[in-house]
């Protein structure tokens, strides 16, 4: 998936290297459903705990998008257990959601978790076990 947008360095100054274990976004349909995804996979749409509660009804992807992340980050402020379990869960994984597009320039409520962890990621999380 070289060829495709990569979140990752839109959000990574001076062209950082992405670490191994940063968490990719990608289509369900592009695997032909849920039941197929590879084995790194983590669903991520509605019905899961990652899902967007938000629904457009008349709004556009990108409101209920914005509506998801300022949501998700007064939860990660506010639920340290929520955030412990987001950082694990993501760590490596394949982010499936049916509204990512191919060149992934399209917003999906993924790239709201996959910034969240990056940030948390570039502060250390992960090397501050004593915390987590």
């Amino acid at each position: 998936m070289s060829d495709l947008f990569d979140l990752f360095k839109e959000i990574s100054p001076n062209g950082e290297q992405k670490p191994n274990d940063y968490p990719e976004i990608i289509n369900i349909h592009w695997y032909g459903g849920v039941d197929k995804l590879p084995p790194n996979s983590i669903y991520m749409g509605r019905g899961s705990i990652y899902g967007n509660p938000f629904e457009r009804h008349g709004k556009t992807r990108i409101d209920v998008c914005e509506q998801h992340k300022e949501m998700l980050a007064l939860r990660l402020e506010k639920d340290k257990e929520f955030e412990h379990k987001m950082m694990n869960d993501l760590k490596g994984k394949l982010l499936a959601c049916f509204c990512k597009n191919k060149h992934k320039e399209i917003p999906c409520h993924c790239d709201n978790y996959a910034e969240e962890y990056y940030k948390r990621f570039k502060a250390g999380w992960f090397s501050c076990s004593e915390d987590h």
